[in-house]
């Protein structure tokens, strides 16, 4: 990732954080059952495939995926949680 991509990240998320810190709306999300519901849609194909065997947390908020993936409890053997 480049500089300039990066600083425009900071400079686009970082008043947001500063305001409202570590919750959906420091990572410019509505609440936390809408962030719950984006993320449900974002896993649910891949959680009916279970050749998956980990998930990565990556450019979620702030790990905010892994806590609501661990929160499902899923019932997949050997299944690894990773926040990056």
């Amino acid at each position: 990732m480049t500089k300039k991509i990066i600083d425009a990240q900071i400079n686009a998320y970082q008043p947001a954080f500063v305001q409202h810190g570590d919750s959906p709306k420091g990572t410019h999300q509505n609440n936390r059952e809408t962030q719950y519901l984006r993320f449900q849609m974002l896993t649910e194909n891949l959680l009916d495939n279970k050749t998956h065997s980990t998930i990565e947390d990556i450019g979620c908020g702030i790990c905010d995926l892994y806590g609501y993936l661990k929160g499902l409890n899923l019932p997949i053997a050997g299944l690894k949680l990773s926040a990056k």
